[in-house]
């Protein structure tokens, strides 16, 4: 199950066994994060970030004391919520930075020209033509005319069929409801 530590560093996540005990979540602490099982603090009571020093020995945090102790006893299951504190400091690897996140950075030509999208033309069409039906076109093409003076685009579903030949004939227009 997945377990969410929530530090001075952040939220991060380890994964342990469903009937894992107090002493696997430390040594999976230990072993994800990098933080020794001998400076771990932990709590389900989020006060315990907030805490200084002599604080922290306070009942209030001594929910998780028992090392002993099953997680499913103690409340937690999979995306629970648990609270470290450690002494010492240690490295914390960021997530890498997007392509969207160059805000700023300085980006040569061939930067802006690797990152261009493309489109080029297409060889072979996939219909050679299409007919669309008099009164469905006139039908749509009036409303649209009538009603929104072409001033808002407006879509539909064209259904009908396809020969070997590769053309289309419309035979009914579909309007969804649409907001302009």
């Amino acid at each position: 199950m997945l377990i969410r530590v929530r530090s001075r560093d952040g939220l991060e996540r380890v994964t342990v066994d469903a009937n894992a005990t107090v002493k696997q979540l430390q040594y999976a602490i230990a072993e994800t994060l990098n933080v020794p099982v001998s400076q771990q603090l932990l709590s389900r009571n989020q006060a315990l970030l907030l805490a200084k020093g002599a604080d922290r020995d306070a009942p209030s945090f001594t929910d998780m004391k028992n090392l002993g102790s099953s997680l499913s006893t103690l409340g937690l299951t999979h995306g629970a919520m648990v609270y470290l504190v450690y002494s010492g400091e240690r490295v914390v690897a960021r997530p890498p930075v997007t392509p969207h996140g160059t805000f700023g950075k300085k980006m040569t030509m061939d930067d802006m020209i690797a990152r261009q999208t493309r489109i080029e033309r297409q060889e072979k069409p996939h219909c050679s033509s299409l007919s669309l039906d008099r009164d469905a076109a006139n039908s749509f093409q009036n409303y649209v005319h009538q009603s929104l003076a072409f001033a808002v685009k407006r879509g539909g579903f064209m259904y009908g069929s396809v020969n070997e030949a590769g053309e289309v004939l419309v035979e009914f227009m579909y309007e969804p409801p649409q907001q302009g």
